[in-house]
């Protein structure tokens, strides 16, 4: 893909204030994201909005550039430990900093971030970490927004588990993925793509769907699935779900746990 870049800028009583380049250069498998500017409390949104669409395609490892970022404040650093969680619940993926100077490395260290953000001396190092992972297992599949889709989808589920010999967790995945296939039919009523992926003994599930409209969980059975449960029965199954924006629409998502697995 074209690298794709978004800027904010702070304002500020008697002129511009400083402004925060977030520059997308790839996404897939390893994802590269250069940060370049002033992180405060009013350009950290952009910062959350650029790597959310970076996990909308599921890359194994984000590198962050943050060799000529700076902060005026050393709290909104929090937004990289709270992405990098979003990022380790789905889709499984690693989020690490690479480059940072001596200021951010002195701000990073009084914050703790690096008690759940990785942080290498270069972006080369940084982008060499993935080569320590273990690699994920992937199937996807596009659907028409067609009622036949529920059973390609399952279909998909099932072989996708057999093939990596997770066949305990095979009925709750299929169910927990007819509820999200059937949510983006009746929600969403557009082409979407179901992936089903395996990593850290997560197998993670996901429907990217080109509507906008977030999931809600609750209400009438109307707003839920075709029989009533919808995404109370994804709640009750899984080890988290959730929903990620898109550029064209959203991913909605869920994780199951294999047994033998702890929480963490």
């Amino acid at each position: 893909m074209l690298p794709r870049t978004f800027r904010t800028r702070r304002k500020e009583a008697g002129g511009p204030g400083p402004d925060l380049s977030c520059r997308v250069e790839r996404q897939s498998p390893v994802a590269l994201v250069r940060l370049a500017g002033t992180l405060t409390v009013e350009t950290a949104p952009a910062v959350r909005a650029t790597l959310l669409q970076c996990l909308a395609s599921q890359p194994e490892l984000i590198v962050v550039d943050v060799s000529t970022l700076d902060t005026d404040d050393d709290i909104v650093l929090s937004v990289l430990p709270s992405m990098a969680s979003h990022a380790a619940a789905w889709p499984g993926a690693s989020l690490v900093l690479g480059a940072p100077g001596p200021q951010l490395s002195a701000a990073l260290e009084r914050m703790a971030v690096c008690r759940s953000v990785p942080i290498y001396p270069t972006v080369e190092q940084a982008l060499a970490s993935r080569a320590g992972g273990l690699p994920r297992r992937r199937a996807s599949q596009v659907l028409k927004p067609v009622p036949r889709s529920l059973g390609k989808a399952r279909t998909l589920v099932r072989r996708a588990c057999a093939g990596w010999k997770v066949d305990t967790v095979t009925d709750r995945a299929q169910i927990v993925t007819t509820e999200l296939v059937a949510n983006a039919l009746r929600h969403a009523g557009t082409q979407m793509e179901l992936t089903v992926s395996l990593r850290q003994r997560y197998l993670h599930l996901s429907v990217r769907d080109d509507c906008r409209a977030a999931p809600r969980l609750g209400g009438s059975d109307d707003d839920l699935g075709t029989d009533g449960r919808g995404l109370k029965i994804v709640e009750a199954l899984a080890a988290g779900w959730g929903s990620t924006p898109t550029e064209n629409g959203k991913v909605v998502w869920a994780t199951l746990q294999l047994p033998g697995s702890n929480r963490r």
